[in-house]
């Protein structure tokens, strides 16, 4: 989802509305009066560093810092704009106490509702005025009329704000809170903290009536950092294998943006030509370079494939470490294609050409080329084989940074391109019968074994179409006969299962339906199984929790398989064939 109100650029400074620079939006009616009368302009200071109490110490160094810097005009602008940041509607964001965000989730839950029975025009108009800027399609209509999700945008928009306004302030630099500021890494532990209470106190039971809690279930997926790092090393070592196998050549890649979106210099100074621009607002523009390079070596032919990684520099600002192995005949156009549309925005600033974009080639005497990622996939995932960054800060603390820095903006931290889905890898890992056909057979083994490279040349290779590889990843409803294809009841059911298809099979990857219990069923069932202290150890972290069908989902990829575990001892159903 876009919010247009940090989509800032060009020129902060303003003097009155007819005297913007060109490209440049005025500032609101509060700061051109300002700017017109000294006394309204002091008034007008006063008034924002009241509205935010707990920031005020920081909004007013900022802005005298600036005012030293820049002059009243830039400083009174980039003020004005950090206000209206820390603002969704009337709501202040940087003291609004949770009973007043519940009212205004329920407010703006029920005033939606009500104008999407008269107009839809006037809904795009309101969510435009709160800065939601977002296609008006039928998932959202029912989003904006539920006051869960208007609680959880809200929450979720104070924080990104929050973490925003301390970046703007610079509250985040290398000497001082390196990739985020101090608060916002306190709100990030304070939330992984609450959830893992949630998925502690939070029981599941399936049909044959085992039970489990929601952690067991989390600490076996990739939610567990030590297995997801596992994970991205194992098929990364597959893919190098593969390259290494087919003759390709390997390059590593350090791709960053443009000054203008980096707020300081790592010793704090203010960066003069920094344009306000947002973190999510800097990872769109590394998106959009990358989809471009893409599209342009596509059109020439040229197929590549690898494993990129996002991190904040000292200051948040993102950049990219991109490993991509490629024919060598087509390496050199690669980073010509690569140069020329990293380049295109601001191209002669100081520094460009030398700090913009690096290439580093795979050296065999340097060792694998995985060795140039395993360090950014341990600083980002949970800093195994590390004691610091290369801040000098303890891993620890740099790993609690960074992870909050991803989670508040909602970045992706890292995507392989060109290799086969890895969902169906996962996927097949479940599965422990053998299948009949002896192809599908060496796929699920080759999961089943943790051998990457043989997964890749048992699914096609690199750079293959989905719908081109042996097996597909597909959808069906909850309510669908899967033996005749039938629909089940008069309706169409809104909740899909996910299945494998291999030609005219369909594979189950979820054998059985799990559900929420509440405390008593779960207590009924300890005490007739376990001693009466362990129920009432167990007792104590229960909290009723209405019935319902549980959303998690179980991933035994690299942990031992333990035959007494009860979600590990799973046994799948025959596949079907389809009719």
């Amino acid at each position: 989802m876009g919010y247009s109100q940090f989509l800032i650029t060009g020129d902060l400074v303003s003097v009155s509305a007819g005297e913007a620079p060109a490209r440049h939006k005025s500032g609101t009616i509060d700061t051109i009066r300002a700017q017109e009368n000294p006394l309204r302009r002091q008034k007008f200071r006063s008034r924002v560093f009241l509205n935010h109490p707990w920031l005020r110490k920081d909004l007013e160094q900022n802005h005298l810092e600036e005012l030293k810097a820049f002059g009243a005009d830039y400083a009174d602008e980039h003020l004005s704009k950090l206000n209206k940041i820390l603002h969704i509607g009337q709501l202040n964001l940087s003291a609004a106490l949770p009973d007043e965000i519940e009212q205004f989730a329920a407010d703006y839950a029920r005033r939606c509702a009500f104008m999407l029975d008269e107009s839809e025009t006037t809904v795009k108009k309101f969510l435009s005025h709160l800065g939601i800027e977002r296609k008006l399609d039928e998932p959202l209509k029912k989003n904006v009329s539920s006051l869960k999700w208007w609680r959880n945008f809200i929450y979720k928009r104070k924080t990104e704000s929050l973490a925003h306004v301390q970046r703007s302030v610079c509250n985040t630099y290398k000497s001082f809170s390196p990739y985020i500021d101090k608060e916002s890494v306190k709100t990030h532990l304070k939330n992984k903290l609450k959830q893992r209470t949630y998925l502690e106190n939070t029981y599941i039971r399936n049909e044959l009536g085992h039970t489990v809690s929601l952690a067991e279930v989390s600490d076996t997926s990739v939610s567990n950092p030590r297995i997801r790092r596992c994970e991205l090393m194992t098929e990364l070592r597959g893919i190098s294998d593969w390259a290494e196998k087919n003759g390709d050549s390997g390059t590593f890649v350090t791709l960053t943006t443009p000054s203008r979106m980096h707020r300081c210099y790592p010793s704090g100074k203010r960066n003069p030509a920094w344009d306000n621009t947002h973190v999510k607002y800097a990872q769109s523009y590394l998106q959009k370079v990358w989809s471009r390079v893409r599209a342009k070596l596509a059109r020439s032919g040229t197929k590549i494939y690898g494993m990129r990684v996002a991190e904040p520099h000292h200051d948040g600002c993102p950049h990219w470490h991109l490993l991509v192995f490629v024919q060598p005949h087509r390496l050199k156009e690669f980073k010509e294609i690569f140069t020329d549309y990293a380049l295109r925005d601001s191209p002669d600033e100081d520094g460009a050409r030398e700090h913009r974009i690096e290439f580093l080639d795979n050296d065999k005497s340097k060792g694998n080329p995985i060795a140039y990622m395993a360090k950014y996939v341990s600083k980002n995932v949970d800093g195994f084989g590390l004691t610091e960054d290369d801040n000098g800060q303890e891993i620890s603390e740099a790993n609690n940074n960074i992870m909050a820095w991803a989670r508040i903006n909602n970045i992706r931290q890292f995507q392989f391109f060109g290799d086969p889905p890895r969902t169906i890898w996962r996927s097949l890992r479940k599965i422990e019968k053998p299948f009949e056909s002896p192809e599908l057979e060496a796929i699920r083994q080759a999961a089943d074994r943790g051998e990457f490279e043989s997964y890749i040349n048992l699914m096609g290779g690199m750079n293959v179409p989905r719908n081109k590889r042996p097996i597909q990843s597909i959808s069906l409803p909850e309510n669908c006969d899967h033996l005749t294809g039938e629909l089940i009841g008069d309706y169409q059911s809104d909740q899909f299962i996910d299945y494998l298809q291999y030609q005219n099979l369909i594979i189950p990857v979820h054998f059985h339906t799990w559900k929420k219990i509440s405390p008593p069923d779960l207590l009924t069932q300890l005490e007739s199984t376990c001693a009466p202290d362990a129920v009432g150890c167990m007792g104590a972290r229960l909290r009723r929790n209405q019935e319902a069908s549980s959303w998690t989902r179980v991933n035994n990829c690299t942990v031992d398989k333990n035959p007494n575990h009860q979600i590990h001892n799973i046994k799948p159903p025959n596949t079907q064939e389809l009719t």
